[in-house]
C-alpha cells in the first residue's frame, strides 16, 4: 500500500464516524493529493445528504449546485430532477447495450429484446421500461432521421429530452400543480356555480383559510395568472372577463406550455421509471409461489395486478378463477426447474405454452408481480404468447401482436376468450339491457354455487370514460362473491385500484385495492353485461 493508498483510507475510516469533529478529517485532507481530497469530501457529501433525506423525507438536496444556492427542493421537484436526470445517465450508460446492430438508434425491436433481458434490473430496468412507454415521442424529437423518424431512439433525442427536462422552469411546475388542484376542485372554487372561476371567489378561498401551504400556493398562482388564463378559450359573449373555466385552464396549459417544451413527455418518463421502481418493491417475491407448500394460500384473486395493456377480460377471468376455482389455476402451471414454465389452459390442453419468468420490465409494463409469487404474470405471459401465435386469437385491434409476448393479448376481447381459455368451457353472456334482475340473481345464485367463474364488463359509452358510480368504462371486471341472501354482489377491478368513490374522491368501503360491494340494483344498473363459464 503506498502513501496515497493509506491516506484514501485513512480519511475513509473517519467519514461517518463522527460528524461534528472535522478538525482530524481536514489534517487528513491536507496530506492527500487535491483529487483525492475531492474524493473523500465527495463521499462525506453524499454520506451527509443521505442522512439530511432519513430526517427530512419531503426534502432533497441538491449536492451538485454551488454551495449558494444548496437549499432544500420540495419533495415533487426532487424527484421530477433526480428521476430525469438518472433517465439521461442511464441512456449513456445502456445506449450500446440496446443498440445491438450499432446504427446509432434503439429501435423498437431491439427495444423490445430489452424488455425481455433478466440482465437489466434496479434502474436499468426502470429506463428500460421508461424506453418501451414512451419509444414513439422520444424518437419524434429531434429531426435526424430521412422522413419518418421510425428507426428508434437516438443520441441526438435524448440530447433534446435532456434539454426540454432543463427548460422546466420553477412557473411552469407551479402552473402544472395549481392546474390540478383548480380541475379537481374546481366545484368549491366556483362559489356561485356558474362555470367560471373568479378572482374574488379564490379570495374567497383563501379567507375560508383551512388550507395547506401548497393549495395556498395553487390558489396564488392561479390568482396571478387569472387574466391570461381566462382569454386562452373563447368560451364567453365579448370579453373574456367572467374568469377561467376549465377549458381556459386546459388552453393555456396547451399554448403556453405543453408544445413547447414536451413537460408531459417528461412527467410521463418520470411516472413510468417511478412505477417500475414500486412495481419492483411490491414484487416481494420472485417464486412462483412464496407458499411453495401449500399454493392456493396465494392463488387469489388480490395476486391478479393488470398492467399497461388491455388484457382487462383474461385478467378479470383469472381472478374469478382464483376465487372460485384456484386448484384449477395449480393445476395448469408446471415449473420446469429452470426459470422456465409450462402453461396448459384447458381451452386448448394440446398446446402447452413455456415461457421464462418475467423480467423486471415486463413486471411494470404488464401483469405485475405481488407479494403472492409470480404465478399471474406467468399465467398472463403465456395467455399472450398464445394469441401471439395465430392471427385469429388475437382482437381486432391488435392483428400485429407485438414483439413481447404479453402484447398478444392487448386490445380487448368482444368473445370471452378469457373465461374460455381457463375454463375449457363455453360461455354464457347477458346483457343487463335484456335481463330482469330476478334472472340476474339467479344466474349469479347458480354460478356460485357451482363454482364457475364471472365476470362484467361496461361498454363504452360516447363523450364519458366513467359510469354514475365513477367505475372506468370499456373494462371488465371480476365478479368474486354473490350474497343470495342479501342479494350484494362483490366485484373486483383487475387493476387492484379504481372503484367507487365519494364526492372528496375517497373510496366508499374506506380501501383503494379495487375490490367493492354493490346490491344487485346498483350491479344490473352500472354493469352492461355479464358473463358466466358454463
Amino acid at each position: 500500500m503506498d502513501e496515497h493508498e493509506q491516506c484514501v483510507e485513512s480519511q475513509e475510516s473517519n467519514v461517518g464516524t463522527n460528524a461534528t469533529d472535522t478538525s482530524a478529517l481536514q489534517d487528513e485532507a491536507n496530506a492527500c493529493s487535491p483529487d483525492e481530497q475531492r474524493n473523500v469530501i465527495a463521499a462525506e457529501l453524499q454520506r451527509v445528504a443521505e442522512t439530511a433525506k432519513s430526517y427530512l423525507p419531503d426534502f432533497c438536496f441538491d449536492m451538485d449546485e454551488a454551495p449558494a444556492a444548496n437549499k432544500p427542493k420540495s419533495a415533487q421537484e426532487c424527484t421530477a430532477r433526480t428521476t430525469v436526470d438518472q433517465f439521461i445517465d442511464l441512456s449513456n450508460d445502456n445506449f450500446d447495450l440496446i443498440d445491438t446492430d450499432a446504427d446509432g438508434y434503439m429501435s423498437e425491436d431491439e427495444i423490445d429484446a430489452a424488455v425481455q433481458n433478466p440482465n437489466f434490473s434496479d434502474r436499468n430496468a426502470r429506463f428500460v421500461a421508461a424506453l418501451k412507454k414512451h419509444q414513439e415521442e422520444l424518437e419524434e424529437l429531434n429531426d435526424d432521421e430521412i422522413g419518418d423518424e421510425n428507426d428508434g431512439i437516438s443520441r441526438a433525442d435524448i440530447a433534446q429530452f435532456d434539454a426540454i427536462q432543463k427548460q422546466m422552469s420553477e412557473d411552469r411546475n407551479d402552473f402544472a400543480q395549481a392546474r390540478k388542484y383548480a380541475v379537481d376542485n374546481f366545484a368549491s372554487l366556483d362559489k356561485d356555480s356558474d362555470g367560471h372561476v373568479t378572482e374574488d371567489e379564490l379570495d374567497a378561498t383563501l379567507e375560508a383559510g383551512g388550507l395547506d401551504a401548497q393549495q395556498i400556493k395553487n390558489i396564488q398562482t392561479l390568482k396571478n395568472l387569472t387574466g391570461d388564463i381566462e382569454e386562452a378559450h373563447d368560451d364567453e359573449v365579448g370579453d373574456e372577463n367572467d374568469g377561467f373555466t376549465t377549458s381556459d385552464l386546459d388552453d393555456y396549459w396547451s399554448k403556453e406550455y405543453a408544445p413547447q417544451d414536451n413537460v408531459q413527455l417528461v412527467w410521463g418518463v418520470q411516472g413510468t421509471m417511478d412505477k417500475t421502481q414500486r412495481h419492483a418493491e411490491e414484487a416481494t417475491s420472485r417464486d412462483l409461489y412464496p407458499n411453495a407448500d401449500d399454493p392456493l394460500r396465494d392463488i387469489v384473486p388480490e395476486a391478479i395486478q393488470q398492467g399497461g395493456i388491455g388484457d382487462c377480460y383474461f385478467n378479470s377471468a383469472l381472478s374469478s378463477l382464483a376465487a372460485t376455482n384456484p386448484q384449477a389455476i395449480a393445476d395448469m402451471i408446471n415449473d420446469n426447474g429452470d426459470g422456465t414454465y409450462t402453461v396448459t389452459f384447458p381451452g386448448a390442453p394440446d398446446e402447452p405454452i413455456t415461457v421464462t419468468a418475467p423480467s423486471e420490465q415486463e413486471l411494470a409494463l404488464y401483469s405485475h408481480g405481488t407479494e403472492h409469487g409470480l404465478w399471474a404474470p406467468i399465467m398472463a405471459k403465456a395467455y399472450g404468447q398464445y394469441c401471439q401465435e395465430s392471427i385469429f386469437r388475437r382482437g381486432p385491434f391488435n392483428l400485429g401482436g407485438g414483439n413481447v409476448p404479453q402484447e398478444g393479448s392487448d386490445g380487448g376481447s368482444a368473445t370471452n376468450a378469457g373465461l374460455s381459455i381457463l375454463t375449457g368451457r363455453d360461455v354464457n353472456s347477458d346483457s343487463t339491457a335484456f335481463t330482469s334482475k330476478d334472472d340476474l340473481h339467479e344466474s349469479l345464485s347458480s354460478a356460485f354455487r357451482e363454482g364457475r367463474p364471472v365476470t362484467a364488463y361496461i361498454n363504452n359509452t360516447p363523450f364519458v370514460d366513467r359510469t354514475d358510480a365513477g367505475l372506468p368504462d370499456g373494462h371488465e371486471y371480476s365478479v368474486i362473491g354473490y350474497n343470495e341472501d342479501t342479494k350484494t354482489v362483490t366485484v373486483r377491478n383487475p387493476w387492484g385500484h379504481d372503484e367507487p368513490k365519494n364526492a372528496d374522491g375517497t373510496p366508499k368501503d374506506g380501501k383503494d385495492d379495487g375490490v367493492f360491494e354493490m346490491t344487485l340494483d346498483e350491479f344490473h344498473k352500472e354493469f352492461s353485461g355479464v358473463a358466466y363459464a358454463e
